[in-house]
């Protein structure tokens, strides 16, 4: 710690992806709430389960990523973008993936 603040203030990052976990794992949970445009390739059940695969791998990489920074931000604080970029390619690509998955 560099005394620019609290020790607290680790505890904010870790916390706030608690809640994002808790709320998507709720999410996944419920598929019925998802909204999809009407489709006539896949039925209602087939976007459920695509919107299901969704969450569980944002939920992961979300989670990884907050993961990420809280050690970055205790080790070496400089590095955050350019380690964190990786994962944000990968929560793209997934995002990209499902979107046309539900086309």
């Amino acid at each position: 710690m560099d005394n620019y603040g609290s020790k607290w203030e680790l505890f904010i990052l870790p916390t706030i992806a608690l809640l994002i976990y808790l709320l998507m794992s709720w999410l996944e949970r419920s598929p019925q709430l998802y909204n999809f445009p009407s489709s006539k390739k896949h039925s209602r059940k087939e976007q459920e389960k695509i919107g299901v695969e969704l969450i569980s791998w944002l939920k992961v990489i979300t989670v990884l990523i907050f993961v990420l920074i809280e050690i970055l931000m205790i080790v070496k604080p400089y590095l955050v973008l350019w380690t964190t970029l990786p994962f944000i390619a990968l929560l793209l690509y997934v995002c990209i993936k499902y979107k046309l998955k539900l086309l």
